[in-house]
């Protein structure tokens, strides 16, 4: 088989992800099983390395390749709300003979949040802070494999902040990055200079920070 004739063949699905911070990911696949496991392997895309584990929640019947890139364009286009309806309506599909549906490749509800806001709420208020609504249209940005869950929240006041499971062996780096930055909000520092290196262009643990004024 050439590469043309590879490309048109209906070896292709769509498949939307949900992200531990409770966004959705949409994306194409010649083989979803393989692609899933790279997704939470963090080795299939950017946006969903730093927002493992995912979740598959629905993928469609399989089509050639030019319109799984279209179907996946068009729901990426999609508000949140519209992207599962969407994709469903090319989940079934009627046999010609029998005229009943195939099976649904629906995996889970996209109603259903890793976390319920009820359990989000009781923990914000552990840190006084009144929960208002959850921020799934902010993405948060860091290190993957050191964060279990986390999730932007927004307070009663507007004030945002991030909500973070933390695995237990990062649990003390966590806290010094949280005194550190607890120091500097202290101190009212609008701007910080990098690590400094040695004269041999080293970045040592015994290298002092400098802060700009």
């Amino acid at each position: 088989m050439n590469i043309k004739a590879k490309q048109k063949s209906k070896v292709w699905v769509v498949y939307i992800l949900r992200c531990s911070d409770d966004s959705l990911y949409t994306g194409m696949t010649n083989n979803i099983e393989r692609r899933f496991a790279a997704h939470n392997k963090g080795v299939a895309a950017k946006y969903t390395r730093s927002r493992r584990p995912v979740k598959l929640l629905v993928t469609s019947v399989k089509m050639d390749r030019s319109d799984a890139m279209r179907l996946e364009i068009k729901i990426k286009k999609l508000p949140r709300v519209k992207k599962i309806t969407a994709l469903e309506k090319h989940v079934t599909k009627r046999s010609s003979a029998t005229g009943k549906k195939s099976k649904v490749h629906i995996h889970a509800k996209e109603e259903t949040p890793l976390f319920s806001k009820k359990t989000l709420k009781a923990i914000a208020d552990l840190w006084h802070v009144r929960l208002k609504k959850l921020r799934r249209d902010i993405s948060i940005q860091g290190s993957p494999e050191r964060s279990v869950f986390r999730v932007v929240i927004e307070d009663e006041n507007g004030k945002l902040f991030v909500l973070e499971q933390v695995p237990l062996k990062f649990l003390d780096l966590k806290r010094k990055i949280a005194g550190t930055l607890d120091f500097l909000s202290e101190k009212n520092l609008a701007h910080i200079q990098p690590y400094l290196a040695d004269k041999k262009g080293s970045m040592s643990s015994n290298t002092k920070m400098v802060f700009g004024k």
